[in-house]
């Protein structure tokens, strides 16, 4: 995957960016803030796995001990065996325990992994003069251990390559101190250890790339699995948003027209129900064309504004008020009688009254005029009905001189 972009993964991946280079030489990420992130990533994986091998090395490496005593017996070359592959063995488990209680990550593990190649490699190569052994048994041990370093211990490529130049440069000066190969022995052996090398290199760069492929994908799976859910979070959003606009009177927040007649209907189905007093109150505002007129319809928006506060302030918990339209407001009085709603329909028109809106040089004061209209327990009528009632009142207190309250 090649080329750039500023974007960036969320999540513990946070500097990956969308599009990344991968280096042909160690399939590395190129990008440093990217091989980070992977090195999070995977990191307590590659720790669990770190340990394992220092476990299983430490028990292998001194189970050589049997072919060490096979060759020479209790003697003094054997315990001199036998200490330096305890000796791995306690550097193995000890290192391993620590690892358990003090966890590090990637690239300080891969450092203790190279540390882990050369006491291994070194102890091997301290113990190979002592062994008496021959070439041909002692090369595959070489192998053996290049091709463990590539597979079976968690590092990187740099660090495997040094740990194999470390060995074999080792093995190079002591077979020609200690065993020297016969002249067809040699290209045999360099044969097998130049196949064995690219073996190990191709494959271990082809595995790098593969989980790290596989790391992209998982993290721009994750980073589209939080788009979409964000854009589900905002659809929501919008669709609630959408739906509380479709029932919300814009300029006063109060109810509107629709809003108003579906809770109003619930409270009329609920006082039929249960045989409880409902009163409707009908608002209109006095002279309101006159204020649009006279003074602007900015000024008239402060002036409905103003009339919805004014209802807000007087209403009860259950009392249900919305904008009919224009200078109109209905309030829906549940467990109301008509006693009761002209006292509210009183209140309400005083406190429109002390109202004031003020404006450059002049203080508006606004009157209004409520009809008023109630439905008794056990009485069978509509809401349509009942509200044509309380207009019709509205009405008889317009032509009656306006700002009062008609029932």
């Amino acid at each position: 995957m090649n080329g750039q972009d500023n974007g960036t993964a969320p999540g513990g991946a946070a500097s990956l960016p969308y599009a990344v280079e991968l280096s042909r030489w160690s399939g590395e990420f190129t990008d440093r803030a990217a091989e980070d992130a992977f090195g999070e990533h995977v990191g307590a994986a590659e720790l669990r796995h770190f340990i394992i091998a220092l476990f299983v090395t430490g028990p292998l490496y001194f189970a050589f001990v049997i072919s060490d005593y096979l060759l020479l017996g209790f003697s003094a070359l054997f315990w001199v065996n036998a200490v330096l592959r305890l000796g791995v063995l306690g550097f193995c488990w000890g290192l391993g325990v620590w690892l358990l209680r003090h966890p590090v990550l990637p690239p300080r593990l891969y450092r203790l992994s190279l540390v882990f190649f050369f006491v291994v490699l070194g102890n091997a190569l301290l113990l190979y003069p002592v062994s008496q052994r021959e070439f041909l048994e002692i090369y595959p041990g070489l192998l053996v251990m290049m091709v463990g370093a590539f597979f079976f211990v968690p590092s990187t490529l740099n660090h495997r390559l040094m740990a194999s130049a470390f060995a074999v440069i080792g093995l190079g000066i002591e077979t020609l101190l200690f065993f020297p190969p016969t002249p067809h022995q040699l290209p045999l052996a360099l044969m097998f250890f130049l196949v064995t090398l690219i073996f190990c290199v191709v494959t271990s760069v082809q595995h790098a790339r593969l989980r790290r492929f596989s790391f992209i994908d998982s993290v721009h799976s994750r980073h589209l699995t939080t788009l979409l859910q964000q854009e589900v979070a905002l659809r929501r959003q919008l669709e609630e948003t959408a739906r509380v606009q479709a029932r919300t009177d814009e300029l006063t927040g109060l109810p509107n027209r629709r809003r108003f007649f579906e809770l109003a209907e619930r409270e009329m189905v609920r006082a039929q129900r249960y045989s409880a007093p409902l009163a409707v109150v009908m608002l209109d505002l006095d002279h309101f064309k006159e204020i649009n007129d006279n003074h602007g319809h900015a000024t008239g928006d402060q002036v409905l504004r103003a009339v919805g506060d004014c209802c807000r302030d007087v209403l009860r918990t259950n009392d249900v008020v919305g904008r009919l339209g224009g200078e109109e407001f209905a309030i829906m009085l549940p467990a109301t009688t008509l006693e009761g709603a002209q006292l509210f329909a009183e209140r309400l028109r005083e406190t429109i009254t002390e109202c004031r809106i003020g404006l450059p040089g002049l203080e508006l004061r606004l009157t209004a005029t409520l009809g008023v209209a109630a439905c008794e327990p056990g009485e069978t009528t509509t809401m349509d009905e009942l509200l044509a009632r309380a207009d019709a009142a509205l009405y008889r207190g317009k032509a009656a001189g306006r700002n009062r309250v008609e029932g």
